[in-house]
């Protein structure tokens, strides 16, 4: 029987909670086990003739669990400079993703899966990714910018040469596009705040519910697990100066409060 494998690629969606592209997952899981459920059903109500025969043989191409491999790239870009100068990411903002990172890992091991934390591209990390035993589908938010908009061609491209696949998913907005009251290209939404708001509020399908978030998933398959050993890369691997590193380690007296990383600290916020 022939397995499947799916990358869970984390972007700008540190959470478990409310996360489109887990919920994603666990929907295509889930239809995999009805469909192989559904088989074995059949064929034990067929009697043993010809008919149950072909029941079995489609039961024996019935994919084999998949498996879920969750991922996040430091990506070096993110560390650079941009076009006019100046850096795209301080170390306190560099701090703040690696705490969010260790968190998010903590949390998928305590759902029976882990993290798999990368220092690289995604168009190089992803392709090492890809099972030769397993078709094996990259899902992850749609982003909407250039230089994402970029990454995402680049992966699609460098998967694609080995068998894998691409699958974008809408999650990043408060209202989700498909349920705006305008066209699917969205050429007639309005440029101007109150015309929108006002167009949300009479006529918008309404702010959907959250994703679930999941109670378990399946352990990382036997060829990651070793890689699933490597943390955060260190600020300094970063590109950061050493007096950089060292503010990051301090207090800042100026702050209202102690700016903590991750969705276990978001989540603990909202709840005070």
């Amino acid at each position: 029987m022939a397995s499947q494998r799916l990358v869970l690629w984390f972007r700008n969606d540190l959470r478990l909670h409310d996360n489109y592209v887990i919920a994603e997952a666990a929907k295509m899981m889930s239809s995999n086990r009805k469909l192989e459920v559904g088989c074995q059903n059949v064929a034990c109500r067929i009697p043993a003739t010809s008919a149950r025969a072909l029941v079995l043989i489609l039961l024996a191409h019935v994919p084999l669990p998949w498996q879920i491999v969750p991922v996040y790239c430091f990506d070096p870009r993110h560390f650079g400079t941009s076009q006019y100068g100046p850096r795209k990411c301080g170390v306190l903002r560099a701090k703040f993703l690696q705490e969010s990172v260790l968190d998010l890992k903590t949390s998928l091991k305590g759902i029976g899966s882990d993290l798999l934390v990368y220092h690289g591209t995604p168009e190089s990390i992803m392709p090492t990714l890809m099972s030769k035993d397993a078709a094996t589908t990259v899902l992850a938010h749609e982003e909407t910018c250039d230089e994402e908009l970029r990454v995402d061609r680049g992966v699609r491209r460098a998967i694609k040469q080995l068998k894998g696949d691409l699958k974008l998913i809408w999650g990043s907005t408060l209202f989700h596009k498909d349920d705006l009251p305008y066209n699917q290209d969205l050429a007639n939404m309005p440029d101007v705040f109150t015309p929108f708001k006002e167009g949300c509020e009479k006529k918008s399908r309404g702010v959907r519910l959250c994703a679930p978030t999941p109670r378990t998933l399946p352990p990382l398959p036997a060829d990651l697990l070793e890689k699933a050993k490597d943390s955060v890369p260190p600020l300094d691997a970063l590109d950061f100066s050493a007096d950089d590193v060292a503010r990051a380690r301090k207090s800042d007296p100026r702050s209202v409060l102690a700016f903590q990383g991750g969705e276990t600290a978001a989540l603990g916020e909202l709840c005070m």
